[in-house]
């Protein structure tokens, strides 16, 4: 192998940068607008993991430019997911939707959090690098656990959310919910405890049979 320049790790932190900007924005109107559905938008920020950051965040403006509000999708009750486990698929988002919903966010390292903030620019890029990556983790397994804890408060008690579904595929994870559940009864927010894993067939049927009446009691709420 060869060396890597100091140069080329302040080159990375830029590129990097960049496209965190560029999806914090996608993230911000995905919500805002409703122009995408939840697994459209998913499948977006996930391509991160596959594309150069350049790249992606030149894909992620184009979605952007191109993306207008869509009149099918106004209506619908807004979701956060809340996985037990990092997704890595978007199968729970097109179950939750093909049942009326809109996922508007994910507690989610590939998702709604993909983009954790910038990397500081200093002139020892290595070391702002392993600073900020040790500091700034995502997922659902952190620690302290109040970091993971204050991102689903915020969220979840923004007025666009109607519900949560508390989507556990792996259940010997999830010790945080009973938590996240007492704020939501606080909060007068409805929320759905979903044991199925819609990687499978049997996981889908199962998690569209726990939804759908979920889905239609949020729908309802909203139009009165």
């Amino acid at each position: 192998g060869e060396p890597v320049s100091r140069e080329a790790l302040a080159s990375a932190i830029e590129a990097t940068n960049r496209r965190r900007r560029v999806m914090s924005k996608f993230i911000a109107a995905r919500r805002e607008s409703a122009s995408l559905t939840g697994t459209e938008a998913y499948q977006a920020l996930g391509a991160h993991l596959f594309l150069r950051p350049e790249t992606h965040a030149d894909l992620l403006n184009d979605v952007l430019d191109q993306s207008e509000p869509r009149a099918d999708l106004q209506a619908r009750p807004r979701i956060l997911i809340v996985p037990s486990s990092p997704l890595t698929h978007a199968h729970a988002h097109r179950v939750l939707e093909e049942a009326g919903a809109l996922v508007v966010a994910e507690d989610d390292p590939f998702g709604a959090r993909a983009a954790p903030g910038l990397i500081p620019v200093t002139d020892d890029p290595l070391t702002a690098i392993s600073d900020f990556y040790f500091e700034n983790r995502t997922g659902e397994r952190v620690y302290p656990a109040n970091s993971r804890l204050g991102w689903f408060q915020e969220e979840a008690g923004k007025p666009d959310i109607d519900g949560v579904v508390f989507y556990v595929q792996e259940p010997k994870f999830g010790w945080d919910i009973p938590a996240m559940r007492e704020f939501l009864d606080a909060a007068g927010k409805p929320s759905l405890l979903a044991l199925a894993d819609a990687r499978t067939a049997s996981g889908r049927e199962k998690l569209k049979a726990l939804s759908e009446p979920f889905i239609a009691g949020l729908s309802a709420g909203r139009a009165r």
